[in-house]
């Protein structure tokens, strides 16, 4: 065996390269974040700065305000404001001395004109209609102008000079109108509370740039020293640890060999045994290791997948209680119980109870292990999951139903749709030439829309079971239930059948199909006439509970018996003749409301009625 010493010392050496490299990528990154903190503090100390300068200046002005201006002698240097249009602008004291008004602004103009260089602050007072041209704005205080105007509260820029390359920090905030402001500018059409204009500040960042490049050259200095400590202190090291790994070195060669004796052995058991675990982990059957008793010592990740337990929920625990229903698993441990007189099955057919209570159809085939004296050692389970078979046995069964539909509707719609458009077109010769009162034209164009719908139907008969194309609009449900009732008004009294109805007040409207909350409306008023005789009552109710809208619709008829409960929204499920019903009309008017996000359910007890609770949402959620 070649002595591995050179290679490690000079592994070593590239470890050594690698952390002096990753300590110099920490110091910079220390330095680099240094100067980032230093040179963001150097910012909010000048804009703090510039803000305090203009809370001055802002304070001048409110003082200014409070007193109304301050008459002060007209001088050389100080001349009358020829864009103040107030009254008693100027006067004349009696001993015969000429005073002019300064307005807040022109106070505030001349003091940074005259002594602005004492403080090295410069500041302006500007605006989009200035009264005064020399007010007008430069281009950064235009965009900072227009800002405040879509609510913005202050403006903050440094900007760069490109001559000198010398960088001032500009801050500007909104002035509004007051009351007192109206006096000296009312006439350019403010009201109070607009924005008038803006009050700024120029703050030259020379003196701050200084100081930041002073901390900034101290910072550098110091982690300078500590990138130097730190390198020795890593070089030092890497030698110590280079003789002491000859040394470990040498002393380990021996105990390498024995090692690679017994890793060699090792390997082989391992290899074994991943092989078999990796057949295991990547089948995708269903694979459980039981005992004779029927408990689980070991399953496959298919298995904890379909399942829903890993192997630590259900190791040592009887396969029958935990992953069976009660009566599949009963039948197992009769298996179990007799494995020794009688051959477990080779297959079997059963279902899974999942975690989370779901059944999956399983195709299970059963290999028994033996040890040499004959005693069975374990059972290897293995499984398929059947359960999108059946399911795709059953829509099979449902599509051929669905088939049978189409061509059924497909056969009469033609025969339907002529007479149809005849019937619409009398009723339009009626709705246009006929001498019809305001109740029965209203009745004729309810029927014209009907005529409409019908054909709709016909189409949607063809299509059922599919998405629907139709558009949403704005449905008023007290309007459409009150347009159904009007259909159903004749057959209902000839029947006996008295109507109340209870309607939410103020009820908002829906966004839905309006033609297929017709059709769902009329199914069930249909259906609630059907189960009523003589003296019977429909009562229609609608309610608005938080985001909902809730539509009762209740009979005092038949009732529906208990086991048919479950089956009466499922296609092609009837009670009535074959030439009464087909077995749609609940299961379109199901589809219908799940499809507009809503829900229908069903409540009744034989010989005392039926309510059907609709429920749609007043404001869909986009999908």
């Amino acid at each position: 065996m070649k002595n591995p010493t050179p290679k490690r010392l000079f592994n070593l050496m590239h470890y050594t390269w690698a952390l002096l490299t990753v300590w110099t990528i920490i110091v910079s990154g220390l330095l680099a974040k240094e100067v980032i903190d230093i040179n963001t503090a150097t910012r909010a100390m000048a804009l703090n700065t510039a803000r305090a300068h203009l809370n001055k200046e802002k304070a001048f002005r409110f003082w200014a305000y409070a007193r109304g201006g301050v008459y002060v002698p007209v001088t050389k240097h100080l001349r009358p404001n020829p864009y103040l249009k107030i009254p008693e602008k100027d006067i004349t004291t009696p001993s015969g001395r000429r005073l002019t008004l300064m307005n807040p602004e022109y106070m505030l103009r001349d003091l940074n004109t005259t002594f602005s260089s004492l403080y090295g602050v410069a500041g302006h007072l500007t605006s989009l209609k200035p009264l005064r041209p020399a007010n007008k704005p430069d281009p950064w205080e235009t965009r900072a102008l227009k800002s405040f105007e879509r609510g913005s509260k202050e403006d903050v820029a440094i900007i760069k000079d490109k001559k000198n390359g010398k960088e001032t920090l500009r801050l500007m905030q909104p002035l509004f109108v007051r009351p007192i402001c109206l006096r000296c500018h009312g006439h350019q059409g403010y009201k109070v509370g607009d924005v008038r204009g803006g009050i700024g500040i120029s703050l030259p960042m020379n003196a701050f740039i200084k100081d930041a490049n002073r901390q900034i050259t101290v910072h550098a200095i110091s982690l300078l020293l500590l990138w130097l400590i730190g390198d020795f202190g890593i070089i030092s090291g890497s030698n110590r640890l280079k003789k002491r790994t000859a040394e470990l070195a040498r002393s380990n060669l021996d105990l390498q060999q024995e090692i690679e004796v017994r890793t060699r052995a090792e390997t082989a058991l391992q290899q074994e045994s991943s092989f078999t675990a990796a057949i295991l982990n990547t089948a995708a059957a269903l694979i459980v290791v039981l005992d004779p008793q029927g408990r689980i010592i070991r399953c496959n990740k298919t298995c904890e997948k379909l399942t829903g337990y890993s192997i630590e929920e259900i190791k040592n625990k009887k396969f029958s209680d935990v992953l069976l229903p009660a009566a599949e698993g009963r039948q197992i441990n009769k298996y179990f119980a007799n494995i020794h007189q009688q051959p477990f099955p080779p297959k079997l057919d059963f279902h899974i109870l999942t975690k989370n209570d779901q059944h999956l159809a399983i195709d299970c085939s059963n290999t028994i292990f033996t040890a040499d004296n004959g005693e069975i050692e374990y059972i290897i389970s293995i499984g398929i999951d059947i359960s999108d078979e059946r399911q795709l046995q059953e829509q099979l069964l449902h599509a051929e139903k669905l088939s049978a539909v189409g061509k059924l509707s497909a056969s009469i719609a033609h025969e339907i749709n002529n007479p149809l458009f005849g019937i619409r077109n009398v009723l339009e010769i009626l709705l246009d030439k006929g001498q019809l009162d305001n109740s029965n034209q209203e009745f004729a164009r309810l029927a014209v829309a009907e005529c409409d719908r019908i054909k709709d139907l016909i189409k949607n008969l063809q299509d059922f079971n599919r998405p629907t194309s139709g558009i949403m609009t704005t449905v008023d449900l007290t309007t459409t239930i009150n347009n159904m009732l009007m259909l159903t008004k004749k057959e209902m009294k000839n029947k006996g059948i008295t109507v109340k109805t209870d309607y939410e007040p103020d009820m908002p409207a829906i966004q839905a199909v309006s033609d297929q909350i017709k059709q769902v409306l009329l199914n069930l008023l249909n259906n609630a006439m059907e189960s009523c005789g003589p003296g019977s009552r429909i009562i229609i109710s609608t309610r608005k509970i938080s985001n909902q809208a809730i539509i009762k619709i209740a009979d005092t008829g038949n009732g529906i018996p208990a086991e048919n409960l479950s089956h009466i929204f499922e296609p092609f499920f009837t009670t009535k003749a074959a030439v009464k019903g087909t077995g749609l009309g609940l299961s379109v008017s199901y589809g219908i409301i799940k499809r507009h996000q809503g829900d229908i359910k069903v409540e009744s007890k034989p010989g005392q009625g039926t309510v059907f609770t609709i429920t749609l949402p007043i404001t869909r959620k986009p999908q």
